[in-house]
């Protein structure tokens, strides 16, 4: 167990696979992004710097009113970055 639970710091293989479907899909992490997401009261023109954008959730969520701006994200783990890519694919 605590080897899936070191993966939520910086997800790797298939258990950082697993490790950011429980952060992207597990009901108290949406509503808690979805919280923090709207307590920045965002516009359509912003410009946004995600840092720890694990599997892409709360890039999804600010993409849906920051229609015009921009949005980045930055975090150390490839298998995030291939799970919010994947997510947030145009």
């Amino acid at each position: 167990m605590s080897r899936l639970t070191e993966q939520f710091s910086k997800p790797t293989g298939l258990l950082g696979r697993i490790a950011g479907w429980i952060m992207a899909y597990r009901p108290s992490n949406r509503e808690r992004n979805a919280w923090a997401v709207s307590l920045l009261k965002l516009q359509p023109t912003d410009r946004v710097l995600e840092v720890g954008f694990g599997p892409g959730f709360a890039i999804q969520l600010m993409s849906r009113t920051v229609t015009h701006g921009l949005i980045w994200g930055i975090d150390h783990s490839v298998e995030m970055l291939r799970q919010a890519s994947q997510r947030n694919r145009v």
